[in-house]
């Protein structure tokens, strides 16, 4: 067996510290794409699983994807918009903080009631 130095095993122990660092990120980051995902078909969108760190999600009513994008980013709030055939009609959310994801909520309610009446 071998003797670990000061230096061995303080990098040891932040190497731990990280670890459990990234776990809980990861964790956090699954938590809040479930509540999106949730909130997001409540809202009428279809949202498939995802088990990356965004949501596709795809628009088939009024108003349109890109309508819904401009307001957003009129809010301050970015999603990504692709003009493109098969996905004109989604788009790509990025999972954040809570305080995001509930700032993105607020805004999706507002935007969809606004132009639905």
């Amino acid at each position: 067996s071998y003797n670990m130095n000061a230096f061995s095993q303080a990098a040891g122990v932040a190497a731990m510290r990280a670890y459990e660092y990234m776990r809980d990120s990861v964790e956090k980051v699954r938590a809040t794409r479930e509540r999106l995902r949730d909130r997001l078909i409540e809202m009428g969108f279809n949202v498939p699983r995802s088990q990356a760190n965004f949501l596709l999600a795809q628009w088939a009513g009024t108003p349109q994807a890109s309508e819904i994008f401009s307001a957003l980013r009129e809010r301050g709030i970015l999603v990504r918009y692709f003009a493109q055939p098969r996905l004109e009609n989604a788009l790509r959310i990025s999972i954040g903080s809570d305080s995001e994801t509930d700032a993105l909520i607020t805004a999706l309610q507002d935007i969809l009631e606004l132009k639905n009446q």
